[in-house]
Protein backbone atom coordinates (compact mmCIF):
# COMPACT_ATOMS: atom_id res chain seq x y z
CA UNK A 1 0.00 0.00 0.00
CA UNK A 2 1.47 3.02 -1.06
CA UNK A 3 2.26 5.84 1.87
CA UNK A 4 0.15 9.16 1.10
CA UNK A 5 2.80 12.18 0.45
CA UNK A 6 2.66 15.11 3.01
CA UNK A 7 1.82 18.35 1.86
CA UNK A 8 4.70 21.08 2.11
CA UNK A 9 3.81 24.62 2.36
CA UNK A 10 5.93 28.40 2.32
CA UNK A 11 5.23 30.62 5.22
CA UNK A 12 4.61 34.25 4.44
CA UNK A 13 5.55 36.31 5.49
CA UNK A 14 9.47 35.47 5.85
CA UNK A 15 10.40 34.62 9.20
CA UNK A 16 14.11 37.01 9.21
CA UNK A 17 14.61 39.48 6.82
CA UNK A 18 18.32 40.52 7.06
CA UNK A 19 20.07 43.49 5.16
CA UNK A 20 23.71 44.89 4.70
CA UNK A 21 22.91 47.64 6.96
CA UNK A 22 24.26 45.29 9.72
CA UNK A 23 27.48 44.18 8.27
CA UNK A 24 28.71 47.93 8.21
CA UNK A 25 29.37 48.19 11.77
CA UNK A 26 29.61 46.07 14.57
CA UNK A 27 29.07 48.28 17.46
CA UNK A 28 25.66 49.81 17.13
CA UNK A 29 21.94 50.44 19.15
CA UNK A 30 18.90 48.47 17.42
CA UNK A 31 14.91 49.20 18.65
CA UNK A 32 12.75 46.30 18.44
CA UNK A 33 9.02 46.83 17.38
CA UNK A 34 6.09 45.40 17.00
CA UNK A 35 3.42 45.25 14.55
CA UNK A 36 0.71 47.01 16.96
CA UNK A 37 1.41 49.80 19.76
CA UNK A 38 1.83 48.26 22.96
CA UNK A 39 0.36 50.20 26.41
CA UNK A 40 2.61 52.02 28.37
CA UNK A 41 1.77 54.73 31.45
CA UNK A 42 1.95 57.74 29.14
CA UNK A 43 0.42 56.78 25.71
CA UNK A 44 1.78 54.17 23.26
CA UNK A 45 4.19 52.77 21.39
CA UNK A 46 5.12 50.04 19.07
CA UNK A 47 8.45 49.77 20.75
CA UNK A 48 8.92 46.61 22.86
CA UNK A 49 12.94 46.65 23.60
CA UNK A 50 15.95 48.56 23.25
CA UNK A 51 19.20 47.40 23.03
CA UNK A 52 23.05 47.67 21.80
CA UNK A 53 25.44 45.10 20.93
CA UNK A 54 29.13 45.36 20.50
CA UNK A 55 29.33 42.18 18.30
CA UNK A 56 26.72 43.37 15.30
CA UNK A 57 24.19 40.65 13.79
CA UNK A 58 25.22 37.86 16.00
CA UNK A 59 23.95 40.10 19.22
CA UNK A 60 20.93 41.14 17.37
CA UNK A 61 19.91 37.57 16.10
CA UNK A 62 20.58 36.18 19.70
CA UNK A 63 18.34 38.43 21.59
CA UNK A 64 15.90 38.43 19.51
CA UNK A 65 15.51 34.77 19.46
CA UNK A 66 15.76 34.69 23.37
CA UNK A 67 12.86 37.68 23.35
CA UNK A 68 10.74 36.70 20.67
CA UNK A 69 8.41 33.91 22.10
CA UNK A 70 8.02 36.29 25.14
CA UNK A 71 6.69 39.19 22.68
CA UNK A 72 4.59 37.09 20.10
CA UNK A 73 2.83 35.88 22.63
CA UNK A 74 1.32 39.22 23.87
CA UNK A 75 -1.65 39.66 22.44
CA UNK A 76 -2.21 40.91 19.01
CA UNK A 77 1.66 40.66 18.35
CA UNK A 78 2.23 38.86 15.28
CA UNK A 79 5.45 40.50 14.06
CA UNK A 80 8.70 41.97 15.30
CA UNK A 81 10.51 44.50 13.29
CA UNK A 82 14.34 45.28 14.23
CA UNK A 83 15.53 48.94 13.63
CA UNK A 84 19.50 49.90 13.80
CA UNK A 85 20.28 53.35 15.40
CA UNK A 86 24.22 54.30 14.59
CA UNK A 87 26.08 57.77 14.65
CA UNK A 88 29.39 59.04 14.10
CA UNK A 89 32.04 57.68 16.87
CA UNK A 90 34.13 60.30 19.30
CA UNK A 91 37.96 59.10 20.23
CA UNK A 92 37.93 57.47 23.27
CA UNK A 93 34.27 57.34 23.48
CA UNK A 94 31.99 54.36 23.27
CA UNK A 95 29.61 56.35 21.68
CA UNK A 96 26.98 53.28 21.23
CA UNK A 97 26.85 53.14 24.92
CA UNK A 98 25.91 56.87 25.13
CA UNK A 99 22.80 56.42 22.44
CA UNK A 100 21.58 53.09 23.75
CA UNK A 101 21.53 55.06 27.23
CA UNK A 102 20.13 58.00 25.63
CA UNK A 103 17.32 56.46 23.87
CA UNK A 104 15.98 54.27 27.28
CA UNK A 105 16.10 57.85 29.05
CA UNK A 106 14.20 59.68 26.84
CA UNK A 107 11.48 56.52 25.90
CA UNK A 108 11.24 56.88 29.82
CA UNK A 109 10.32 60.61 29.58
CA UNK A 110 7.82 60.16 26.69
CA UNK A 111 6.09 57.01 27.89
CA UNK A 112 6.47 56.80 31.60
CA UNK A 113 8.58 53.78 31.38
CA UNK A 114 10.93 50.74 29.71
CA UNK A 115 10.23 49.39 26.76
CA UNK A 116 8.92 45.83 28.17
CA UNK A 117 11.72 43.74 27.06
CA UNK A 118 14.28 45.88 28.81
CA UNK A 119 15.46 45.36 32.29
CA UNK A 120 18.00 48.11 32.97
CA UNK A 121 17.37 51.03 32.77
CA UNK A 122 15.02 52.65 35.63
CA UNK A 123 17.11 54.63 37.91
CA UNK A 124 19.26 56.14 34.86
CA UNK A 125 19.48 59.95 34.87
CA UNK A 126 20.91 62.19 32.37
CA UNK A 127 24.74 62.31 32.14
CA UNK A 128 26.65 63.86 29.57
CA UNK A 129 24.77 61.93 27.08
CA UNK A 130 22.20 65.66 26.20
CA UNK A 131 26.01 66.80 25.35
CA UNK A 132 26.19 64.19 22.19
CA UNK A 133 22.21 63.87 21.24
CA UNK A 134 19.84 66.18 21.62
CA UNK A 135 16.31 65.34 23.02
CA UNK A 136 14.65 66.40 19.32
CA UNK A 137 16.54 64.19 17.52
CA UNK A 138 16.66 61.33 20.20
CA UNK A 139 12.40 62.02 19.89
CA UNK A 140 12.40 61.38 16.32
CA UNK A 141 14.26 58.46 16.20
CA UNK A 142 11.80 56.77 19.15
CA UNK A 143 8.74 58.44 17.05
CA UNK A 144 9.85 56.61 13.58
CA UNK A 145 10.34 53.58 15.24
CA UNK A 146 7.03 53.69 16.92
Amino acid sequence: MPRRRKRISLHWPQALNVTRTVLDKEKLVYIVAANRRVRYEKGFSRIVYIGMTERGLKRIAESISDRAEDFLREHGIKELVVWIVTCKGTQRVKAWHKLERALIIRFRELFGGLPKGNKKGEKMKWKNELDMFSKNGLTAVLQSAS
